[in-house]
């Protein structure tokens, strides 16, 4: 099962990343207006800096105006390539171009 669970440890969510890199993916769920999509994380990487833990495991947040961060229930990681549903396989830069909405969101 790819879900993606955010109370685990962002270490753990990676490796997951990693191991279903080509199937089944790993994926979650995002809440745009009263729509659940689903978005597929491809790459990742734990962040190196310590978290606060103030935010929501699967919050979204904007870690640099390249950079999308999700706090886990263990440090964040940093989202690197992603595939919203229907969509083709970008940056996070590239999404948060056209998602500026993404940042503060709670992915289920």
């Amino acid at each position: 099962n790819g879900k993606i669970d955010w109370k685990k440890s962002a270490e753990s969510i990676e490796r997951q990343i990693r191991a279903f890199s080509s199937w089944p993916t790993s994926f979650t769920f995002w809440e745009k207006s009263g729509k659940l999509i689903q978005v597929k994380i491809l790459k990742a990487k734990v962040s190196d800096s310590s978290s606060d833990n103030s935010h929501s495991p699967g919050q979204t947040i904007k870690i640099s105006p390249k950079e999308i961060g999700v706090q886990c229930g263990k440090g964040i990681l940093i989202v690197e390539r992603l595939q919203k549903e229907g969509g083709k396989e970008l940056s996070s830069e590239e999404f948060l171009r056209g998602h500026k909405e993404f940042i503060n969101q709670i992915l289920n």
